[in-house]
Parts: structure tokens; C-alpha cells; sequence
């Protein structure tokens, strides 16, 4: 092999290694935020590429020599990219599904506000706990854990190799799966204080009708589902917390099985 072929191999491993890395700043918690700009990210999947090659050993199968082979390795780099920053984002997901359960219930419905995290319409309750999940998770460094994450699935899948075992759609099935339960579990004290709230306006409705609990009622549940909130803002840190240890489980799990 001559020098030139050499340094040829290389410039093609460090185009697979951006293209996962870039793949994944996509998609993962805080990195793929749009508030962060385009340029930024791209910049630092390029010093990071620029740092991990030389690390990297060249595959022993020969590279395609078209670029239609090169491309496909490329698909397979950006699937495991987004495939693992997918997986991250689930747990932030859940929380919104959470609070906008309770926007619902407290008469939030129609009451949304711009996330400059995705330039989309959120609910208040529901853009309330996604920040205070962000605030948990980089408390936790979590963004550090997926740099780390990056650099490990260089080892447990290397470059060419990508391999989608029915496993891993099964666990990415299953996570998804949570997702709903675990937004459940983290409205259930606003919920429950609501639906209670429901209940005794409507027995009071009945013993007191001169009194029009139709008016007063929309803002003795707000009042009644931001003290909820307030009281169980400490088991929101420990769903979060537990769902975050789950996530990176699951994250582990398929790098093993791609």
C-alpha cells in the first residue's frame, strides 16, 4: 500500500466517524437543541472526528471503491447515530407527554408557548418539566456520559459493521412503549389532586347551586395543580433520575446488539 492509499483509508474512516457523531448531535438531549447553532455543532463533530481517528483501527475489509458502497457504510454510521441519540431523547419526551396530561386537566389546553429547543408549540406544564429534566440531566453530566457513549460505540460497533438485530427494535419498541407509562407515573400527584379537586366542586355543586362553580372552578384547579406540582417536584427528580439510569441501560444494551 502506498502512502497515498494510506492516507485515503483514513480520510474515509474519518468520514464515517463525523457522520455518526453529527448523527447523533441530530437528535441527542441538549446537543440537538436548536438553540445551539448548526455551525457549532457541526464544528465540534468535526474536532471530535479529528481527535478519535487516529484512534480508530482501520477495518480489514477494504473500503468500496464506488461511491455508491461508501455511501451505503455511511447510512449505517448515521442509523447508529440517530438510533442512539433517539433512544436519549426518549426520557424528555416522556416528561412533556406528563405535562401536557396536566395542562389538560388543569385547563391548559390552549395555553402554549414557543420552545426555542425546537422552534414548536409546547404546552406550559409540559415546557416546565422538560427544562427542569434538562437542569437534572446536566446536573447528573449527561452530557458528558454521551460523549463517553460516543467514544464506547466506536468499540462495541465498529466502523462497517453495523448489524440492526431484531433486538434492538424490539428494545427501541419497548422504550418507546415506556415512554407513555412514564409520563403517567410523572403526573399521577398534579392528576390525582385534580380529579379529587373535580370531585368535591361537583358535591359542592349540588349542595350549594346559587354558587357558579363553573367559573370559580377553572381557577381553583389551576391553583390546586400548580400546588401539586410545587409538593411533588421532589419525586419528579427521582422519576427523571430513575428514567435517566434506564436510558443509559438501554443505550448500553444496543451497542451490544448492532
Amino acid at each position: 500500500m502506498s502512502p497515498f492509499d494510506f492516507e485515503i483509508t483514513h480520510l474515509k474512516v474519518f468520514g464515517l466517524v463525523f457522520v455518526r457523531m453529527t448523527a447523533l448531535f441530530v437528535v441527542a438531549p441538549f446537543f440537538g437543541s436548536r438553540t445551539i447553532p448548526a455551525a457549532i455543532k457541526v464544528s465540534l463533530a468535526l474536532v471530535l472526528s479529528l481527535i478519535l481517528t487516529p484512534l480508530i483501527p482501520v477495518p480489514e475489509a477494504p473500503f468500496p471503491e464506488d461511491a455508491v458502497g461508501y455511501a451505503l457504510l455511511g447510512v449505517g454510521e448515521v442509523a447508529v447515530g440517530l438510533i442512539m441519540g433517539f433512544m436519549m431523547f426518549l426520557v424528555f419526551m416522556a416528561t412533556q407527554v406528563g405535562g401536557q396530561v396536566i395542562d389538560l386537566q388543569m385547563g391548559f389546553g390552549l395555553q402554549n408557548i414557543l420552545n426555542p429547543a425546537f422552534e414548536t408549540q409546547f404546552p406550559l406544564v409540559g415546557f416546565l418539566y422538560y427544562l427542569m429534566a434538562i437542569l437534572i440531566f446536566l446536573g447528573l453530566e449527561g452530557h458528558h456520559k454521551i460523549l463517553m457513549f460516543l467514544v464506547t460505540s466506536f468499540r462495541r460497533v465498529p466502523i462497517t459493521t453495523f448489524n440492526l438485530d431484531s433486538m434492538v427494535l424490539t428494545r427501541v419498541v419497548e422504550a418507546f412503549a415506556a415512554l407513555f407509562s412514564t409520563g403517567v407515573r410523572i403526573a399521577a400527584p398534579a392528576l390525582a389532586a385534580l380529579i379529587l379537586t373535580s370531585v368535591a366542586m361537583g358535591i359542592l355543586a349540588r349542595l350549594v347551586p346559587q354558587i357558579n362553580f363553573l367559573n370559580v372552578g377553572f381557577s381553583v384547579r389551576i391553583a390546586a395543580g400548580l400546588v401539586m406540582i410545587y409538593f411533588s417536584l421532589g419525586m419528579f427528580g427521582l422519576l427523571v433520575r430513575g428514567a435517566l439510569d434506564g436510558m443509559w441501560r438501554d443505550v448500553a444494551f444496543m451497542l451490544r446488539h448492532m
